[in-house]
C-alpha cells in the first residue's frame, strides 16, 4: 500500500479528535445534557461540515452526526456522512464509528444524487484542479478500552466495504465481523508481565488492474497469541494456537492456501540474544 492509499485510508479516522473538539466546544456553551443543534462549519479551503447530535458531560456520552459538503482541506475534498457516538469516563472509552451510511455496501450516491457514503478526492496540488485519487467507504468500527491499575484492555470489531482507485488500479477491502482482542498485565507485586492478542472473523483484499483482478480472503477462528516475561528471567515466551485460513483468487496466483490448524503444546521460548531455547508448535496435527 502506498502513501497515497495511506493517507486515504487514515482520513475518516484521524478526523475523530477534531470532531470531538468542535462538538465539545458546541456544547460547552449549554448546560449538560444538550442537543447540539445542526451546525454548518467552513471547512479551510471551501465547502462546508455539518455536525449536530448530543453531548453529556455528566453522563459522559456522545453521539455526534457529520455530513460534509464539498468539504476542502489538505488537499481533499470530502463528501458524505460520518457519525460517531460512545461513552467514556477515567481509564475507560467505547466508540462506534459509522463511516457512510452504514449498510456495508458502497453505493456513493443515492437516486437524488446525494452522497450516502463517504467519499475523499485527493488532489495534485491546492487549487484542486488536478484529481488523482479517491477512497470511498461504508463501514463500522466499534471498540472498547480500560486502562488498569495492572494493564490494559483493548477490544476492536470492524465490518464494510473500504475502495481506493488511483483511476489505473482499484483497491478493495471488505471487513467481515473482524475482532481484535488485546490485554497487557504487569502486575504491581512483581516484575513479570503478559499479554494476549486475539483474532477472529475475517477481510478479504482485491486488486484490479490492467491484469485482471487478484483477491485473497482471510479468516481467524479463537487465534490467539499470548506472550509473557517471568520477573527476572533472561528470556521471554510466547504461543500461538487456533486456527487461520487462506483463500486465492484465481487460484494461479495463489501464494499459500488452505486451513491451519495451530497448537503451541510447548511454549516457545527466546532468550535476550534472540536465541531459541525451547518449544513445539503443531500444525494440522503434524
Amino acid at each position: 500500500m502506498h502513501a497515497a492509499q495511506l493517507k486515504a485510508f487514515k482520513s475518516p479516522i484521524a478526523r475523530k479528535a477534531a470532531f470531538l473538539k468542535k462538538a465539545k466546544a458546541a456544547a460547552t456553551i449549554h448546560k449538560a445534557p444538550v442537543n447540539i443543534p445542526s451546525t454548518p462549519v467552513a471547512c479551510n479551503d471551501g465547502g462546508t461540515l455539518t455536525f449536530s447530535g448530543t453531548y453529556d458531560n455528566v453522563a459522559s456520552t456522545f453521539a455526534i452526526n457529520f455530513v460534509y459538503n464539498d468539504c476542502l482541506e489538505y488537499g481533499e475534498r470530502l463528501n458524505g456522512p460520518m457519525s460517531i457516538s460512545g461513552s467514556f469516563s477515567t481509564g475507560n472509552e467505547t466508540f462506534t464509528i459509522t463511516i457512510g451510511d452504514g449498510d456495508g455496501t458502497i453505493e456513493a450516491l443515492n437516486t437524488a444524487g446525494v452522497m450516502i457514503d463517504f467519499k475523499a478526492e485527493q488532489f495534485m496540488d491546492t487549487t484542486y484542479t488536478t484529481l488523482y485519487a479517491y477512497y470511498i467507504a461504508d463501514m463500522s468500527v466499534s471498540a472498547s478500552g480500560e486502562v488498569l491499575s495492572t494493564g490494559y484492555s483493548l477490544t476492536m470489531t470492524a465490518n464494510g466495504k473500504e475502495k481506493y482507485s488511483d483511476y489505473t488500479e482499484v483497491y478493495n477491502m471488505t471487513f467481515s465481523n473482524l475482532k481484535f482482542v488485546s490485554t497487557f498485565v504487569a502486575p504491581a507485586t512483581t516484575s513479570a508481565f503478559s499479554g494476549t492478542d486475539t483474532v477472529d472473523g475475517g477481510f478479504t483484499e482485491s486488486w484490479t488492474g490492467t491484469s485482471g483482478t487478484e483477491s485473497v480472503s482471510t479468516t481467524f477462528t479463537s487465534f490467539v497469541i499470548a506472550w509473557s516475561v517471568p520477573a527476572g528471567a533472561a528470556y521471554y515466551e510466547f504461543s500461538a494456537d487456533g486456527t487461520v485460513a487462506t483463500d486465492f483468487t484465481p487460484n494461479a496466483y495463489c501464494g499459500i492456501e488452505g486451513t491451519w490448524v495451530i497448537d503451541t503444546t510447548t511454549p516457545i521460548q527466546i532468550d535476550n540474544n534472540g536465541v531459541p531455547l525451547q518449544g513445539v508448535m503443531v500444525i494440522n496435527s503434524n
